[in-house]
């Protein structure tokens, strides 16, 4: 374990290299057997220093869900259950390879007990024993419990309480030690704990003893039970669908704002943890680097394990900071200063986790579920995925000295691989990103600016209207559906597929920059007929390079179709139950797995996104974008004079 340990302090105590114990078992670990893409069982460590209360806590725990879904075990006695002769035998083998089989052996039966049963299994344990007066600790864990362990929950107990309890202690017979002793033990416990579980993608979260110990940790290993990403993303999606649904009226523009250094200059982590320490009064050398920073330069990186992480960091220094300072992200509707709802990380049992991720999907979900038009702003690449999902997409650009130093690079890939950005300056002594011609500048983001978002959707219930209008139909309203289909190309789908540069004559004779449909001539527009192809002929109008295809069926698609182009754009008037783009879709997925599909429609049933297959289709194909002028909650199919087809090519008379 010597990598591991070698950031920790050289002056410290610290266990000797136990060159056993990284050396995996013969047989593979339980974790490392699991068919891939299943659940990895979740195995709770309760760690402290002997005296902390482990025991007293588990059976506590034990006596509180006697009926649930959760085991509990004492580590010791499991292994006195394994070796012959109990406890007293393994205590007297000789070497220490023949302790560390039994351990492993014991851990690797919890391993296997927790993924066969389902159940959550809390068991007690220990880093490392350290008698007082010599250099170092023996660590007495194995790299199987490395693999086994999900969660490490340290009982962090002042080291007064643990000499009292010691010196008390009329059951068992402990050594006494002295508490500079003990504080030296437990702080190198933490150290290495931390290290070794950010190294292996374990969560660790110290806890400090008070009257609420054991409800915080039966709240804790529930949430661990039941926690995954999918469930905390289901939870963002709900937060958001109360947020929209529970106000009076739907906001036509919604602004999703990053929190931090986007709302203000300075990193509210930074501020956190710049707080903390003072309360702490602390020159400790482990205390002066921001723990956040430590977190995410770990082989964490910015996983979905390395935010949750980062929440249980926020718990674990709440209560002593006395503070409530967490990442957000602000959801803001018609205007910057009026009624703001965070939906923001905060304590794994009460809030959410936001992730890159969980950003991109709000804002997915406002537009495709919501119908709502959504500006973004931002700040890093972590914010990137969101800022490619909204229709208007704000880089907000601090000082110099604090910005974002990975985002120029980040933010240049993006705007090559079709992402069309705005920057916004709001400090007068701030340079500007990139230069003004890749990323132009917005000057104010006050009410004015939300107002001129709502720009789209006038235009929108403008081209809306013919298409809705009873007395038109035939060629007018073919005539409309062709204006529709240019706009949605012109305004969604040039973002959604990006820009190319194309050389063309000036009036003066010589050439110039012009612009086209990034692979306009790989992009294969395909109508579904016949009520689709008025808005398909828009959109061709739009991008007269694309290749058109007719579409009766989905077997019209060939997989020549499919293999000579690099995009594939489906074009329907209306999408009522979802069924017919459904089977489009897949018939599409079959022949290319991956290659880009762009629904367009003029209505799409509001159901329609948010249950049922085409919902699930949205949610959970790749690649696969949707495009509607509108969205409407009235499901209904046309038959006779209220077919969009008939009432298209005048043949309502002839059905």
């Amino acid at each position: 374990m010597e990598t591991e340990l070698s950031n920790i302090d050289s002056e410290a105590a610290r266990p000797p290299v136990d060159k056993q114990s990284t050396v995996f078992p013969t047989s593979p670990s339980t974790v490392e057997s699991l068919p891939s893409g299943k659940k990895k069982p979740v195995v709770i460590g309760i760690y402290g220093l002997p005296g902390s209360g482990k025991s007293f806590l588990l059976d506590q725990l034990k006596y509180g869900h006697r009926h649930e879904e959760f085991r509990f075990y004492e580590g010791s006695e499991l292994i006195a259950k394994l070796v012959p002769g109990g406890l007293e035998a393994f205590q007297k083998l000789d070497k220490r390879e023949h302790q560390d089989y039994w351990r492993k052996l014991a851990i690797d039966k919890v391993g296997q007990e927790a993924a066969e049963s389902g159940n959550t299994i809390i068991i007690t344990g220990h880093l490392m024993f350290w008698k007082e007066g010599d250099k170092e600790g023996v660590a007495v864990y194995t790299q199987n419990d490395l693999h086994v362990y999900t969660h490490i929950l340290y009982l962090d107990v002042p080291a007064e309480l643990i000499a009292t309890r010691v010196r008390e202690d009329i059951r068992r017979s402990r050594p006494v030690v002295s508490i500079e002793h003990l504080r030296k033990w437990q702080d190198t416990e933490k150290r290495i704990l931390r290290q070794l579980c950010y190294s292996h993608g374990l969560l660790f979260l110290p806890l400090s003893p008070d009257s609420c110990l054991m409800k915080r940790v039966s709240m804790l290993i529930h949430d661990f039970h039941d926690y995954t990403e999918e469930r905390n993303l289901c939870r963002a999606k709900l937060k958001l669908d109360e947020i929209i649904l529970n106000r009076y009226k739907q906001p036509e523009v919604v602004v999703v704002i990053d929190g931090d250094r986007t709302l203000a200059a300075e990193d509210t982590g930074a501020l956190f943890w710049g707080f903390h320490r003072a309360l702490q009064d602390t020159k400790s050398e482990a205390t002066k680097q921001n723990p956040l920073e430590l977190l995410f330069s770990s082989p964490l990186g910015y996983s979905y394990t390395a935010f949750l992480q980062a929440s249980l960091l926020y718990e674990e220094t709440s209560t002593a900071s006395a503070t409530t300072m967490y990442p957000e992200v602000v959801l803001e509707a018609e205007g910057l200063l009026d009624g703001m709802n965070v939906l923001g990380s905060g304590c794994i049992t009460k809030g959410l986790i936001v992730t890159p991720t969980v950003k991109a999907s709000l804002v997915a979900r406002l537009r495709n579920v919501h119908g709502i038009s959504v500006c973004a702003l931002g700040d890093s690449p972590l914010d990137l995925p969101m800022l490619k999902m909204a229709d208007r997409a704000i880089v907000v650009v601090g000082d110099e000295k604090t910005r974002s130093k990975s985002m120029d690079l980040a933010l240049l890939d993006a705007i090559n691989d079709g992402l069309q950005a705005y920057q916004f300056l709001p400090r007068v002594c701030a340079s500007p990103r990139l230069n003004t011609t890749k990323l132009p500048v917005i000057q104010s983001l006050d009410s004015h600016f939300i107002e001129s978002l709502s720009g789209t959707i006038h235009a929108a219930r403008l081209l809306q209207t013919p298409t809705r209008n009873a007395g038109i139909d035939g060629h007018l309203l073919r005539l409309a559906h062709s204006r529709v289909g240019w706009y949605l190309a012109v305004h969604h789908l040039t973002e959604i597929l990006g820009l190319q540069g194309d050389l063309i004559p000036h009036v003066q004779g010589h050439l110039t920059d012009g612009y086209k449909l990034r692979d306009e001539d790989s992009t294969l527009i395909v109508a579904l007929m016949r009520g689709g192809e008025p808005m398909a002929l828009g959109i061709s109008e739009a991008f007269p390079l694309a290749p058109f295809l007719h579409a009766f069926r989905p077997g019209d698609i060939t997989n020549q179709h499919i293999t000579r182009n690099l995009k594939v754009v489906l074009v329907d008037a209306v999408i009522n139950s979802g069924k017919t783009m459904t089977e489009f879709v897949q018939h599409i997925r079959k022949i290319n797995g991956t290659i880009p599909i762009i629904i367009v429609a003029g209505v799409v049933q509001y159901k329609v996104v948010s249950e049922g297959a085409f919902a699930q289709l949205l949610e959970g194909c790749k690649h696969l974008s949707l495009v509607a002028l509108r969205f409407s909650e009235t499901a209904y199919v046309g038959r006779g004079a209220t077919d969009t087809g008939n009432r298209l090519f005048n043949t309502t008379d002839l059905t």
